[in-house]
């Protein structure tokens, strides 16, 4: 079998050994970006991803067969929306077991309703509209659907247009919903039709064998959509290759390490954020802070080298990260990051609250486990968690073996 072309360690870091791994608008577009695993690792048995390219899928290898899983565990994925100026957005997912560009109007969806299929309250309304906010993240409910043999292409919907649909709970599905709506350039919704552009963006396609039996992703939702009347110069909050006639809005995956640490913790970071902050940061985490100068034992991800965040090309890659034995304390370890604007830290338990929209967990750092700290947002924002505005800059906290939610 032939190594694989990923490259370990894509705006990422990892305490205690292992490492961490690192699609545009238009339904033409079929380029994906996925963070590679490292070149210059060892062959991990599994098989290459296959390549799209306008439509056209590149055969996987002969033994392909032999590394596919017949069942469970299937993969995990973990939807971050770190698209602020997207809005809040729900999600639909296109598939095909063939079809390289899997067509959002024909092939059968794998989720019946648009995700979140509801919030803390059920189906939500006009007031509460069931959606991702920005800033926030979640496990998606994919613990039945192998992604592993079928090619997954995404659908970000607006909340607000949902609303305008009757669809703001789950009244309708996510084939009834896009089979019915508007497609192309310049498309015009109504009171029962969704409109692309205006009121949802077909998102690049995710590759079969892209996502691996038992292993966890981030799928990051970055950029911004077009029709927004922003200048062209919008790199400060899109990243870029921003225009407002399609904007730059896509979904970059993430894999996560599911190596163990021993009595402490695999620690990863990614730069998700597509605003400047600027775009190089140092993570660190102490993990027993003391009134010393230094705060503690902080120990800076990869020795202190910089991170910086992804762009529509290719992925930044820094060194491995550092090692530590000792256990991440909910109530006393903290996260953040230096930046030429100052640090950006907190208690690991705020940023594991973001993290689980805003519930915190006591329990949910654990000795020997690996979590993964993603930055998001606006340094220009106010971050508000009371008010449910989670649009600032902040860090989101994953466990990179999580529990998988039902419908």
């Amino acid at each position: 079998m032939r190594k694989l072309n990923w490259v370990r360690a894509s705006v990422v870091v990892v305490l205690l050994g292992g490492a961490f791994a690192s699609s545009t608008t238009a339904c033409g577009t079929d380029e994906v970006l996925i963070a590679p695993l490292d070149a210059g690792g060892t062959d991990d048995g599994a098989s290459p991803t296959p390549v799209v390219d306008g439509g056209k899928t590149e055969a996987p290898d002969a033994d392909a067969a032999a590394f596919v899983d017949a069942g469970p565990p299937v993969p995990k994925l973990v939807f971050v929306h770190a698209a602020n100026e997207a809005g809040p957005v729900r999600l639909c997912l296109a598939r095909h077991a063939t079809n390289g560009t899997p067509d959002p109007r024909t092939d059968t969806l794998p989720v019946v309703p648009p995700l979140p299929y509801k919030n803390n309250t059920g189906l939500g309304g006009p007031a509460n509209p069931v959606a991702f906010a920005p800033g926030l993240g979640a496990v998606l409910p994919l613990d039945s659907l192998d992604t592993t043999r079928i090619h997954l292409r995404p659908v970000v919907v607006k909340a607000s247009s949902l609303l305008r649909v009757g669809a703001g709970g789950n009244a309708k599905s996510c084939s009834e919903l896009l089979s019915a709506a508007a497609y192309g350039p310049g498309a015009v919704g109504s009171a029962t039709q969704l409109a692309e552009g205006a009121d949802f963006t077909v998102l690049p396609t995710i590759p079969a064998l892209t996502l691996r039996t038992a292993h966890t992703y981030v799928a990051l939702l970055t950029g911004c959509p077009g029709g927004l009347g922003l200048d062209t110069n919008q790199t400060t909050k899109c990243g870029p290759g921003y225009t407002d006639g399609g904007g730059n809005l896509r979904m970059v995956v993430y894999e996560l390490d599911d190596a163990t640490g021993g009595a402490g913790n695999v620690v990863q970071f990614v730069y998700g954020s597509s605003h400047v902050i600027p775009r190089v940061v140092k993570p660190f985490i102490t993990v027993s802070p003391d009134a010393g100068a230094d705060g503690g034992d902080r120990l800076f991800l990869s020795g202190g080298a910089t991170f910086m965040a992804n762009d529509p090309v290719g992925p930044a890659v820094p060194s491995p990260g550092a090692k530590v034995t000792t256990p991440i304390s909910f109530a006393t370890s903290e996260f953040g990051v230096q930046t030429a604007l100052g640090e950006i830290t907190g208690p690991v338990s705020r940023w594991q609250a973001f993290g689980a929209q805003g519930t915190a967990d006591p329990t949910f750092f654990k000795a020997g486990r690996g979590y993964t700290f993603v930055l998001v947002g606006d340094p220009k924002a106010t971050l508000d968690p009371a008010a449910g505005d989670f649009r600032g800059v902040h860090l989101l906290a994953f466990d990179n073996d999580p529990s998988v939610p039902k419908l």
